[in-house]
């Protein structure tokens, strides 16, 4: 029997041992620096008997862990060994700057410093294993009260902090590269891969950091130095008797054998980083198997320490060969090969290892540990396997042999397939030896190759990969060669050598050898067998040194092999120094204390006396295993058992306690599912509460549940749209909203929908029909037809719900949500507690990000507080783990669209366009229904069609309820509108913009809802935005013909996209609150949500320009509806406007009231003085209510230009430029708005290209989950070079508006469908070039790598290495 490491570090093997490797728990012996004497080390060996009589004291361990965090050494009497740094921080020592974002160590917002030394991810490092060591979190860096530090000053000063969530993650992780020694602008976009920020699109962070920092020495900081604890000594460690948890740390290598060898049957997990075992395993089934369960360290093991050990800790070197032991990290052991100047099988090797994971988890995770990992995941392909391909790495293991351990050697492969042949009794990996020089001499010529293919460019696990290694003799014969492909069987490796060794690389050669692959791999047809015929292909070419440019680009890797990126913005034109402190650009009033963590989200406040946490118990995939169906039963007694478990409420519970379960702003969605209900994966059946958050987590897994398969004839259905729309704005049942859709007065669920009069219900759907300019109907009309279809996309939004409940007196509530909407979730806990609203208090400081996600997702967090907290009368918070958040959530609806357009042959004008989209709801449709609606709203565009008509209709589902998410429905309609126009090019072979250009609508044009453009507000300014684009665009289009040329294996294709996204004023009802103290200070409160908007900001500018007093006398205060009740959500873009807005009804208010003081008086606070002795009032309040009669009253409007490169080989995709043209009418805030535009164009760069969640229509099982699954864009996917341009000197033409102002939030994404339609341009050629196929195609949204290789038309014979 074999067990071994669970992580990335350590592999023990041995009917006695378990080994779970944690990142950094592999072990290595001292190796002599006498290379001679290798072979003599074969012969070592060391009875068992004796290592365990030499262990010292094994069993009896000390209790006290010694931990230095920002200079002060902590004691830490005996914690349990499931403690992770990042829970303890945050619990214990209240340092909540570092966020529990993902607790997987995908998204860096936990990132602190290790030892003044390099930034790790805490969620990933116990506590117990940081004896000794010291830590730097956020607040060690600096803060407001002790001086902000470099990092925090230019990352916020830079505008690189919207929501802020992952601003504390982004200052550490900079600290952490600049101690490691000389940064350069190309550091920081390859090594600062292990943070993700969902809101900004990076490029602020990037020139924040590259402007401060590159080629800058760090400056000695004194003040923040971190003094070093020191480790308690001798043969250390915690027990925990509760959960049969226990931890040592031996301090020889004698005692760690003692302690593997000596234990009998007791399960021992070696310990390192834990970054395979918290982070990892759990995606493959928990490979490494008890007692870590999903992430969890749960009961009944021994933990050893490894990184205490001496003998494990050094890396040797002689003339010509490098050995590293098995404890090194992988960022370790490529900067070692890095330093080792002319080696080109060092480099590459290294340049592999630095595509591993992250920054981080490099920084942690040993080497070792990754090839344990890959030898007990099944599925889980090693990059560090493929860089010692090309190292020709020999490992050396100890092992147990008849009694005895003894050392032997062998290659990365063959040590990998042993242990999955379970032919390694008792293994532990010692260490790994490499060659320093090249095979290269006077006879003979090396060459290595390693290359990897993923989801997006970094951070990201290989969907296959390849390392190469060839020699090819003088006469240009292959004289070996060593090969390793991952993603396919080992026999397609094998099969390559097999066929190029002693033959010459010419076609021939390479053809046999890659139908040799593709026979060997299991499924030939996949597109895993494309990459490794593809990757093979690149690696053959580059040993045959081409010397043609039509051939030598495909060997330059999109991912590994991009240059730094470039970016400019003109903004300033769109501000009016007239409204300062409004109307011009300034930077986030709360970006300092973002980046320096100090600002607090939802379950930051510290915990009283008593608190309790919460989390969902969830259906899972397990639970469907023989399909969907009815709950049949739901047993909470195994949860209950966990330790620090108090309760598991179940709905039986709830429906007993309070009369109903309480449903979520729709009743197909209950807060909890009893039995007999229809359930799926994700659905919640219970809330398990404890004394913490890991014991929540794991009892909450602990419900047991078992379905009885059955056919639910309610699903998979289409829904009545009266009914859905009722329940989305509002109203109750059939009679709630009329035939033309206007629903009722009050809160609009779904704003930004124009309600009177236009959209309509027709058999079954949601419809709004036109007829325009009336044009001369042509005879030859061309028709074409088409269907666009997109995934599912995640909000990832990087705060996951979260949300606290406080009891107060008089049995009132005080609840703080991360939301998008207080005044829904007041109703909604009112409802499910049975309470009247008023003794429900809902607040909001901000949200860790939004983008549609916490508009009615929210409530099941902030429901599920308040009942515990009204049951159990303390306060109690939740804070939901982000696979079980993501797996019972939705997203954005998944779409099909089909599209009918005809257009005149001659005029080129388009004639009819009709369009009908159908949405996936999940199990709840009042949602999809109003995402549906706006598609429709939203689905002329640019263009004006004689006659036009959109539809929409929406899917009921066994899955978890879908809702909007920015640029709800917008997004997909008008990428289908763009579809069409392109597909009536092909058809009229005419140049995509000459067709564009005469469709567009022009001044005097009526909208289908009655907005006559030129007139009433509506300026129409893509005319000019075009004139602007159009002249790069006609350039690039040359250049592209040239580039396509020119290369054979990549292609370019570039695009103009335009937009306008209009805006009805009349949708938010928001409420304000302003105050004027008597030193003159303000606050102001409105029913705005801040989720990194800079809403806030804006606000607080507003209300200083009205009132005349200094934008730094205002503050704005959470939002509450205790203070601005009734208001509509956060949300579609103009909620910051409308907000501004109620401030300035507010503040006028107050400044006509001191009008008189302010003239009489010097200083405004004299004035403030004044008026209050004479008993002024100066409080007041202001609602922006507006009824403008109609639908919209204006548009934003862009144009991208976007220039894309495709990998034909692979699929992969490069941004080559994107810029943007934007009108944004006198911009409210030119800094924020252009945060706004960036960071929707790089989250429309994630539906478009990399992020996907494919949802089982039968179960509602969900393929993205967390960070290893799901890959919203990273740094190294932002555009090459990315533009952004603001219209200058043109105010919003509508009276009503904002200081002339224009919403910012989602128009930007619409432009960025450029790049889709730029990387289909390019698949155009690739057809054209490689198959000479010029037919019209679609390409599915997201365009995945295998989506574009597929559309490419790449066969096998068009590979060739001569031409």
């Amino acid at each position: 029997m074999v067990f071994f490491v669970k992580g990335v570090d350590l592999l023990v093997v041995g009917a006695k041992v378990i080994a779970v490797c944690v990142s950094c728990v592999v072990l290595w012996k001292y190796f002599s620096r006498r290379i001679d004497k290798l072979e003599e080390e074969n012969n070592e060996s060391s009875s068992i008997e004796n290592n365990i009589k030499e262990a010292t004291e094994p069993l009896s361990p000390r209790s006290v862990v010694v931990v230095t965090v920002n200079g002060v050494v902590h004691r830490i009497e005996n914690p349990s060994p499931r403690l992770t740094l990042l829970s303890w921080l945050r619990d214990s020592l209240k340092l909540t700057g570092s966020k529990i974002g993902c607790g997987e160590g995908g998204c860096g917002a936990c990132t602190v410093i290790e030892n003044d030394a390099h930034a790790i991810n805490s969620c990933l490092r116990l506590v117990v294993a940081c004896d000794g060591m010291s830590i730097t979190t956020i607040e060690g860096l600096g803060s407001k009260a002790s001086g902000y530090s470099e990092e925090q000053i230019a990352l916020a000063d830079g505008n690189g902090s919207q929501c802020g969530f992952c601003s504390p993650g982004w200052s550490v992780a900079m600290r952490g590269l600049r101690n490691e020694g000389e940064v350069t602008a190309e550091r920081i976009e390859r090594d600062l891969d292990g943070n993700i920020c969902r809101c900004t699109g990076y490029r602020p962070i990037v020139e924040s950091f590259k402007n401060a920092f590159a080629d800058v020495e760090l400056a000695a900081e004194p003040c923040r130095s971190v003094a070093t604890g020191k480790p308690c000594g001798g043969l250390c460690g915690v027990v925990d008797k509760v959960r049969g948890l226990s931890y040592v740390a031996p301090t020889t290598l004698k005692e760690l054998y003692g302690l593997v060898d000596g234990l009998s049957y007791e399960p021992v997990e070696l310990v390192g980083g834990a970054t395979a075992t918290i982070g990892v395993s759990k995606y493959y089934g928990d490979c490494l198997g008890p007692p870590w369960e999903g992430g969890l360290l749960t009961s009944g093991a021994r933990l050893v320490a490894t990184k205490s050990v001496p003998e494990l800790c050094e890396i040797s070197a002689t003339r010509d060969r490098l050995v590293v032991g098995a404890a090194t990290t992988i960022s370790e052991l490529a900067k070692t090969l890095e330093s080792y100047e002319g080696s080109q099988k060092l480099a590459v090797g290294a340049r592999h290892l630095r595509r591993v994971a992250n920054h981080q988890v490099r920084n942690s995770a040993t080497w070792a540990g990754n090839l344990v990992l890959a030898a007990r995941a099944s599925g889980f392909i090693s990059d560090v396997l493929a860089a010692f391909c090309v190292l020709d790495a020999t490992i050396k293991a100890s092992r147990v042999v008849r009694g005895r351990r003894e050392t032997a050697r062998r290659s990365a492969e063959e040590l990998v397939r042993d242990i999955r042949e379970n032919r390694c009794a008792g293994c532990v990996i010692l260490s790994m030896s490499v060659v320093l020089d090249d095979d290269d001499d006077d006879d003979k010529r090396s060459f290595a190759y390693a290359d990897k293919v993923s989801a997006r460019h970094s951070n990201a696990h290989a969907i296959a990969n390849c390392g190469l290694a060839v020699v090819l003799r003088a006469s240009g014969k292959v004289a070996t060669a060593r090969c390793v492909l991952g993603g396919v069987a080992d026999k397609a490796a094998r099969a390559l050598v097999k066929s190029v060794v002693g033959k010459f690389l010419d076609n021939s050669t390479v053809q046999v050898a890659l139908r040799e692959i593709r026979a060997a791999c299991d499924s030939p047809d996949s597109y895993e067998a494309d990459l490794a015929v593809g990757l093979a292909y690149k690696g053959l070419l580059g040993a045959t040194a081409p010397d043609l440019p039509l051939l030598r680009s495909a060997l330059l890797s999109l991912a590994a092999d991009r240059p730094v990126t470039s970016a400019s913005q003109h903004v300033s034109g769109a501000d009016n120094i007239d409204n300062a402190p409004a109307s011009v650009g300034r930077v986030k009033l709360a970006a300092r204390l973002q980046a320096s963590g100090e600002a607090a989200y939802a379950t930051d406040v510290d915990a009283v006396a008593g608190e309790l946490h919460a989390h969902f118990a969830i259906v899972n995939s397990k639970n469907l295993s023989s399909g969907a169906g009815a709950l049949a039963t739901l047993d909470v007694a195994k949860a209950l058992r966990v330790p620090g478990c108090v309760d598991v409420i179940t709905s039986a519970n709830l429906a007993a306690r309070y009369g109903s379960v309480g449903t979520l702003g729709d009743d197909d969605d209950p807060l909890l599912y009893g039995i007999g209900d229809d359930v799926f994966v994700g659905a919640r059946v219970a809330i398990a509460v404890a004394t913490d958050y890991a014991a929540a987590i794991q009892a909450a897994r602990a419900v047991v549940v078992s379905v009885a398969a059955k056919e639910a004839a309610s699903y998979g259905r289409l829904v009545d749209p009266a009914t859905a729309l009722a329940a989305h704005f509002g109203g109750a049942g059939k009679d709630a909203a009329s035939r033309t859709c206007r629903g009722v007065r009050g809160k609009w669920r779904k704003i930004g929908l124009p309600r009177p009069g236009h959209l309509e219900v027709r058999d079954s759907r949601v419809c709004v029909e036109h007829v325009g300019r009336r044009r001369e109907k042509s005879r030859d009309a061309v028709e074409v037809r088409g269907t666009l279809r997109t995934a599912q996309t995640k909000h990832f939004h990087m705060e996951t719900h979260a949300a606290r409940a406080v009891p107060l007196e008089d049995a009132v509530l005080e609840v703080y949500s991360s939301s998008q909407d207080n005044a829904l979730a007041q109703t909604t806990i009112a409802g499910v507690l049975a309470y009247p609203e008023h003794k429900i208090v809902v607040k909001c400081r901000r949200a860790g990000g939004g983008f549609g996600g916490k508009l009615t997702l929210h409530l099941a967090a902030a429901s599920a507080v308040s009942v515990v907290a009204e049951k159990h009368g303390v306060a109690c918070r939740l804070h939901a783990e982000r696979r079980d958040d993501m797996n019972s959530t939705g997203g954005r609806e998944p779409s099909t669209c089909a599209y009918a357009a005809t257009i005149d042959p001659t005029t080129l004008e388009l004639q009819t366009y009709a369009v009908d989209f159908e949405l996936t709801a999940g199990v709840a449709t009042s949602d999809a229904t109003g995402s549906g609606s706006m598609a429709v709203a939203w689905s002329d565009n640019v263009y004006l069609a004689a006659h036009h008509i959109a539809r929409t209709s929406a899917i009921q589902t066994r899955a978890p309820r879908n809702t909007s998410m920015r640029s709800p429905g917008v997004l997909q309609s008008h990428a289908t509108h763009e579809l069409a126009m392109v597909h009536l090019a092909h058809a009229l072979k005419k140049p995509i913009h000459e067709v564009q250009e005469a469709s567009f609508y022009a001044v005097g044009d009526a909208t289908p809802y009655g907005n006559v453009l030129g007139e009433n507000g509506f300026n129409y300014t893509v005319p000019k935005l075009w004139a602007n684009a159009k002249p790069r665009y006609l350039l690039r289009r040359d250049a592209v013909d040239a580039f396509n040329t020119a290369n054979k294996y990549k292609k370019r294709g570039v695009y103009l996209m335009p937009t306008k996204f209009t805006i009805g004023l009349s949708d938010w009802k928001i409420p304000a609150f302003v105050v004027i103290y008597s030193d003159g200070t303000v606050d102001v409160t409105t029913g705005g949500a801040e989720i990194g908007q800079g809403l806030y900001t804006k606000v607080a500018a507003c209300a200083a320009k009205t009132l005349g007093c200094d934008i730094d006398l205002v503050r704005v205060c959470a939002t509450a509806t205790d203070k601005v009740p009734n208001s509509t959500c956060t949300g579609g873009s103009g909620t910051s406007e409308s907000a501004c807005n109620a401030a300035i009804l507010a503040c006028q208010t107050l400044a006509d009231r001191l009008a008189t003081y302010v003239e009489e008086s010097t200083t405004w606070t004299d004035a403030v003085s004044a008026a209050l002795g004479d008993g002024v009032e100066l409080a007041a309040t202001g609602y922006n209510n507006l009824n403008t009669g109609q639908e919209f009253d204006y548009a934003t409007y862009g144009v991208g230009l976007a220039e894309v490169e495709v990998d034909v080989i692979t699929g992969e995709v490069g941004v080559v430029e994107m810029s943007l043209h934007l009108d944004q009418g006198t911009s409210l805030n030119s800094e924020i708005d252009l945060g706004q535009i960036e960071g929707g164009c790089m989250m429309a760069l994630g539906f478009f290209f990399t992020e996907v969640n494919v949802v089982d229509p039968k179960t509602g099982a969900q393929s993205a989950q967390g960070t290893w699954e799901y890959k919203p864009p990273m740094i190294s996917d932002i555009p090459l070079n990315l533009n952004v341009t603001m219209l200058p000197n043109t105010p919003n033409a509508c009276d009503v508006s904002v200081l002339r102002s224009k919403a910012s939030g989602e128009p930007p994404m619409q432009c960025a469908a450029a790049m889709f339609f730029a990387a289909r341009e390019a698949v155009s050629a690739a057809r054209e070039a490689l198959a000479g196929n010029t037919d019209f195609f679609s390409l599915p949204i997201p365009a995945t790598p295998e989506a574009i290789r597929t559309a490419c038309l790449l066969a096998d014979d068009n590979l060739v290495v001569h031409i």
